[in-house]
């Protein structure tokens, strides 16, 4: 694994986890960010593995297709995706319910797992 690899996989793990710590936490809004954000960074991980260039998205969609990932990871981050614009920015901001958020990041695990194995 390349060491600019290795960074971004660590820091979408570290996303995830704080993502998991916001669920604990109640802050249903933030923590979909962090799932989207976890997401994101893997597939980025993934991308520089296999290129060894960074693509500027916050597109999961993207990225997803970028590196061939199956249908069900492509669907995953369709799913993802739209969480950093409604939580990044306050005139976009919706209201993110606790199961929507838990959901978020149950497919961000997903996603990240996915990466994983594609590395290992």
């Amino acid at each position: 694994m390349r060491p600019e690899t290795a960074r971004w996989l660590a820091k979408a793990t570290e996303d995830l986890e704080v993502a998991r710590y916001l669920l604990a936490g109640a802050r249903w809004p933030a923590a979909a960010f962090y799932a989207q954000q976890a997401g994101e960074l893997a597939l980025k991980a993934l991308v520089v593995e296999r290129s060894a260039r960074i693509v500027r998205t916050h597109s999961l969609i993207v990225l997803a297709e970028e590196v061939k990932a199956p249908a069900e990871i492509v669907a995953q981050a369709r799913r993802l995706t739209p969480a950093y614009v409604a939580q990044r920015y306050p005139d976009a901001a919706t209201d993110v319910t606790e199961p929507e958020s838990r959901e978020l990041a149950r497919l961000a695990e997903e996603v990240v797992r996915w990466v994983r194995n594609q590395l290992s």
